[in-house]
């Protein structure tokens, strides 16, 4: 469970890289294993860094950054700073499965340890990132705000009927991105999420026989299906 310690500790972590040039995205909710990463660095050449936040150096946060591998190339968690045996102990584990560790003080932002490269993870991370998610959501809320490929496809249909009011719903989906993997599961998808006034500020309307979209402003039930 993600809390405002874990918030504030993620915070200074996204500073402390930006501040080193970065290309950071938060909570990114990713397609290539349908987990969400508290951080991703995006870095030259389509590589891709995860780094998953606690509060503590636990078993929890050991999976959670074992659950990337084969998807990132580097691997770190995140963690307050500290000074024990356990902690040497932890660091030998951590580097046994090529994850870093950074520790992160009142003060500052220290890489105790650097994550190993993983040469080929099985899909491309760093392809699937977009700017909504630099912002979007903070790393280590326990909100769920995380800018999903769901919400992107609503944000683009919307975009869409907004400069084609009246238009009809396949032409629509024909003519945006969507996260799905083809034209009729996305139609599918989409038409019964739309049903379920599940895409904020768009309504379904059927005329005839044939199903037509308008922007409605009332429809602001949220995009979470």
């Amino acid at each position: 469970m993600s809390s405002k310690k874990e918030v504030e500790l993620a915070a200074k972590v996204v500073a402390w890289l930006e501040g080193n040039g970065f290309d950071v995205y938060q909570e990114v909710s990713s397609l290539v294993n349908n987990k969400t990463a508290d951080i991703v660095v995006k870095l030259p050449d389509r590589l891709s860094w995860v780094i998953e936040v606690k509060t503590s150096l636990s078993w929890d946060v050991f999976r959670q950054a074992h659950e990337w591998r084969c998807f990132a190339n580097y691997i770190s968690v995140a963690v307050p700073g500290a000074r024990s045996k356990g902690r040497n102990f932890a660091g030998h584990i951590l580097e046994q499965y090529g994850i870093g560790l950074i520790e992160v003080y009142d003060r500052n932002v220290y890489e105790s340890k650097q994550a190993k490269f993983d040469r080929s993870p099985r899909r491309r991370l760093a392809d699937s990132l977009v700017p909504e998610q630099k912002t979007y959501g903070k790393a280590g809320n326990a909100n769920g705000d995380s800018f999903t490929p769901y919400k992107r496809t609503c944000m683009n249909l919307r975009n869409y009927v907004s400069q084609h009011p009246g238009c009809f719903f396949a032409d629509a989906i024909k003519r945006i991105d969507t996260h799905y993997f083809s034209f009729t599961g996305a139609r599918s998808a989409m038409s019964f999420w739309l049903k379920q006034d599940k895409v904020k500020g768009v309504k379904l309307v059927k005329e005839g026989r044939r199903l037509k979209l308008y922007l409605d402003d009332n429809r602001n039930t949220g995009e979470r299906p």
